[in-house]
């Protein structure tokens, strides 16, 4: 055969080949679709259905036998059903869900059987139609949570016995019963098409499974629910392992086939109450409602031994805890798999709890083992004297050595043991501040303080800031609390009233790290802040003393117009240094004067700066 033919003949064939494999992946998609029930069918939201529509039924037929009935009718049987019918619905309801899928198609059985009964002992004519009507109930909630050949049987059941059963009342007519049975499909009809295209915005069109959107949605209802007194959740990402290869080595359609495979494998591997969804690329999502981190972790095991041959998977577990938000779970079991990645796939860790990592910082403290870190603020004007410093805590650890506070504060920030530390601080910062020489002038050097939004949102913050002050001898004008833009919540009455409260005490307010968060002109004026600290990334981009730095000139004109003082952050060389004193930036920290030091070590600093004044002023 011709090459160039032979050539077309294998495209011919590959694309033939391509073309039945896409028409079967269609044709399982579109089966999987009318075969899987709706994301809305969790347990516990079947189970609040299911027990309202018994209720609901169960009153309404309880209030059709207090008012006259047509001749005929058994008032006893009548009543019986409406009591029946009303406690089945409570017991639904406390069950919370804890049932398995079968129960939820008996009860919807149930009640076709209950509205069945009811239509025959009603007595025919208008009363068998009104108690036929109850049959939307039941069909409404058929379509709301079964998969389409399911509540297509029960909607089967409805038409063919409550047919049956009003074709057998008096003064019932085939006009009646077409109406009615037309009424029950279209209602059903509607309810499945917009569950169905509700749910679609939270399905994976991939997988079958929910989406990074859905999943999202479900995390924040049971992060809810657990925070009004239900069982906690733990949360499981799992990533398959060298995905990337197969998408390089044999084309994404593989790495496709490869996803779908496994969602279908794992769809049938999660446990009632727990929600398995694809959150994004390679990475599967487990949510387990009511679960501890080591259950997830033996569901991951679940999912790991459905995997196909030769493949692996890695996961991260984190386990809910009073005070954590959506994101902040997710990214600690992110956490935790980036820690797998790291040291090897085809595991599951589990994050630390940030309760027990709290306790741990306690323990610290009272061991005695936080110091506190000087770094020096200089006046250019000056020649660079040291005129105060920031406080930087950190953790003399007995074995992990020196530890930063970002390694840290996220952990006590969570289990509320930074109100300790920042007490901490503050006290030991206004103790060292109150020590250190005066200034020529006589005025005491400034020390400044960071504040943590949680700190600012206690009522008695103020009141122990003025405490401090007391103990230590400190003036008010010698203490800047540093606060970062992101906890300036201006809707909370809480931090305006302490920021008001230690301005009238007399202490100044700094606004750290201006220019990275979401400050507005009105927001600094409202505010009626003392101080603007520069952020490092922009004077990072001073590169000469007669340069241009367009953005740092526009923050310090904005400055001296609002009345602020400004203190430029990470000055790390001279000709930084030099632009900023030429524009009027009179106040900078960074290393190019000195890095954080130990509070011994800021005092000698200090003893040396006196020596060359006195040294200065000799000559």
């Amino acid at each position: 055969m011709h090459p160039v033919g032979a050539r077309r003949r294998g495209c011919a064939e590959r694309g033939c080949a391509v073309a039945a494999s896409s028409l079967r992946l269609w044709r399982t998609g579109r089966w999987s679709a009318l075969t899987t029930p709706p994301a809305v069918a969790t347990p516990r939201v079947i189970a609040l259905c299911t027990g309202l529509m018994y209720v609901v039924g169960g009153l309404v037929a309880c209030a059709t036998t207090l008012v006259e009935g047509r001749p005929g009718r058994d008032e006893g049987v009548l009543r019986l059903i409406a009591v029946t019918g009303f406690a089945i619905g409570v017991a639904v309801l406390l069950s919370r869900g804890w049932r398995s899928r079968w129960a939820d198609h008996a009860s919807v059985l149930g009640g076709t059987a209950m509205v069945t009964w009811g239509v025959t002992v009603s007595g025919g004519g208008t009363s068998a139609l009104g108690y036929a009507a109850l049959y939307v109930l039941v069909v409404v909630d058929a379509f709301f949570f079964f998969s389409w050949p399911l509540a297509l049987a029960h909607l089967l059941g409805v038409l063919l016995l409550g047919g049956a059963a009003l074709a057998s009342q008096s003064f019932v007519g085939p006009d009646a019963l077409v109406m009615g049975g037309g009424t029950v499909v279209m209602c059903s009809a509607i309810v499945g098409w917009l569950v169905r295209a509700t749910a679609a915005a939270e399905q994976d069109p991939l997988t079958g499974l929910v989406n990074r959107r859905g999943l999202e949605r479900r995390l924040q209802e049971a992060i809810a629910h657990a925070e009004r007194g239900g069982p906690g959740l733990a949360v499981a990402l799992v990533d398959l392992d060298r995905f990337k290869s197969v998408n390089d080595a044999e084309g994404h359609g593989a790495g496709d086939r490869l996803l779908r495979s496994v969602g279908r494998g794992w769809a049938g591997c999660v446990p009632p109450g727990a929600v398995l969804g694809r959150w994004g690329g390679d990475e599967f999502a487990l949510l387990l409602s009511g679960g501890t981190g080591a259950e997830a972790a033996r569901v991951v095991d679940e999912l790991r031994a459905q995997l196909p041959p030769g493949r692996t998977c890695s996961a991260g577990t984190a386990e809910w805890e009073a005070g954590d938000s959506a994101s902040l779970l997710t990214a600690r079991a992110d956490a935790a798999l980036y820690q797998v990645k790291r040291t090897g796939r085809g595991r599951t860790n589990e994050h630390a709890s940030a309760v027990a990592d709290g306790r741990a910082v306690r323990a610290g403290l009272e061991r005695g083992e936080f110091e506190v870190h000087l770094q020096p603020v200089v006046d250019l004007a000056a020649g660079a004297e040291v005129v105060g410093a920031e406080a930087l805590v950190r953790w003399r650890h007995p074995e992990r050595g020196l530890v930063m506070p970002s390694e840290f504060l996220p952990q006590a920030e969570l289990s509320g043991v930074v109100l300790d530390v920042g007490r901490w601080v503050l006290a030991t910062s206004c103790r060292l501040a109150a020590s250190w020489p005066l200034r020529a002038d006589g005025t005491h050097r400034v020390v400044n303080v960071n504040a943590s939004g949680r700190e600012l949102e206690q009522p008695g913050y103020a009141a122990g800031v003025r405490q401090a002050l007391a103990e230590a001898g400190l003036p008010p004008r010698a203490l800047v609390l540093e606060i970062t833009e992101g906890v300036l919540d201006l809707e909370s009455p809480t931090v305006l009233a302490c920021l008001a409260e230690l301005r009238e005490l007399g202490v100044r307010v700094a606004i750290d790290d201006f220019g990275t968060g979401f400050s507005s002109l009105s927001r600094l004026g409202r505010l009626d802040l003392d101080v603007l600290k520069v952020d490092r990334s922009f004077v990072a981009a001073i590169r000469r003393a007669d340069g241009e730095a367009p953005l740092v000139a526009a923050i310090l004109a904005l400055a001296r117009a609002l009345e602020m003082d400004v203190v430029a952050e990470g000055v790390e060389t001279s000709e930084q240094a030099e632009w900023l004193r030429r524009n009027g930036c009179r106040d900078a920290q960074g290393y190019l004067f000195s890095r954080p030091v130990p509070a011994a070590e800021f005092a000698l600093l200090l003893e040396a700066q006196a020596g060359r004044s006195v040294e200065t002023a000799g000559t």
